[in-house]
Order: structure tokens, then C-alpha cells, then sequence
């Protein structure tokens, strides 16, 4: 049998072709190209706190609310013409409502720190979440974004920064997190 050749065919296929040009397929000719990201993670002596009433006892009875951040994720790019990386990230935080919790909502604050490879800290902020707890359940899950720059980064340079997440706690708070979380392991 022969083969056929279709000429209707032929040009669909190429004029679906032409539509990619060099720029489309050369990541060199694009100023902004996604790149994987940093390490993100979370601090482990800042993930969870369990959040007492102010002045209050340091009692079951006394817990406001007892919250951990689940997961972070985050999507990067560079601007080559500007060497900057950006980062959009963002957390999910769960929380139970304690006892002493007497509105349908509480603020937590989370904080955004970012090393350089010699494990500098090269940025810190500070930002809060509004928890939502439900009335029945008394169960809350919020989700933040935050987006961020650093400068004089490539994608080679970006791979030795790291990215954690943690709640912004006082130095009681931070105590009492790492008496419970126990020796941290090197």
C-alpha cells in the first residue's frame, strides 16, 4: 500500500506550527522565566503555639486557641534584566478554639524570614491572618499569600536562599514552644 499525502492536512499542520516563533521557544529571549524556588519550609520551634488568655493562667482552662501552620507552598521566578527573583507564597493555618476563646474570630500573626546561601538572615517580615472559628465546631483553617522580591539573584544563586515560615510569638510563648517540641536534632 501506498502512502498518501493529504495536502489539506499538510497546512493545517503548519500553519498550526507557525505560530510558535523563536521567542517562544528560546527561555532566553523571555526577562521573566518560572524557576524552582527556594527551600520553603517551617521553622519547627514556630509552628505550633497554643495561645493563652492575656494575663490569664497557663491552664487548659486558660487557652484561647491552640494553632500549627500545616503547609507552606510557593512559585518563583527571575527577572533576568533586574536580577530578582520573585516569590509568591503561602501558608495554611489550623487551629482549635480553646476554652477562654470568647469571639468567633482571633488575630495570628506569622512571620516570612529569608537566608542567604551563607544562612544570613537577608529579610524578615511580620503579617497576620485572621482565624475564623466556626461556631459549632470551634475548628479554624486560614490561607495567606504573601509575594516578595530578592535582589541580585539568579537561578543558580536563588537555590542556596531558604524561605521559613513561623508564628510570631513572645519570648514566654517561644519558651514554652521549644520546652515542648523538645532537643532540635542537627
Amino acid at each position: 500500500m501506498k502512502p498518501s499525502f493529504c495536502p489539506l492536512a499538510f497546512i493545517a499542520v503548519m500553519l498550526l506550527t507557525a505560530c510558535n516563533t523563536v521567542a517562544d521557544v528560546n527561555p532566553f529571549s523571555k526577562d521573566t522565566i518560572d524557576v524552582g524556588c527556594p527551600t520553603i519550609g517551617i521553622l519547627k520551634e514556630a509552628e505550633k503555639l497554643k495561645k493563652f488568655r492575656l494575663g490569664g493562667s497557663k491552664e487548659p482552662s486558660g487557652v484561647v486557641f491552640d494553632a500549627r501552620i500545616s503547609r507552606v507552598v510557593g512559585k518563583c521566578s527571575v527577572t533576568q534584566s533586574k536580577l530578582t527573583a520573585n516569590i509568591n507564597s503561602g501558608l495554611e493555618v489550623l487551629a482549635d478554639g480553646g476554652p477562654a476563646l470568647k469571639e468567633d474570630s482571633a488575630q495570628l500573626e506569622y512571620f516570612v524570614a529569608v537566608t542567604d546561601p551563607d544562612e544570613k538572615i537577608v529579610s524578615r517580615e511580620t503579617f497576620a491572618v485572621k482565624l475564623e472559628f466556626g461556631k459549632d465546631s470551634r475548628k479554624a483553617r486560614a490561607v495567606d499569600y504573601v509575594s516578595f522580591s530578592i535582589p541580585n539573584a539568579t537561578p543558580e544563586v536563588l537555590r542556596g536562599y531558604r524561605i521559613f515560615y513561623g508564628i510570631q510569638m513572645t519570648r514566654d510563648e517561644l519558651d514554652r514552644s521549644i520546652n515542648q517540641a523538645g532537643p532540635v536534632n542537627k
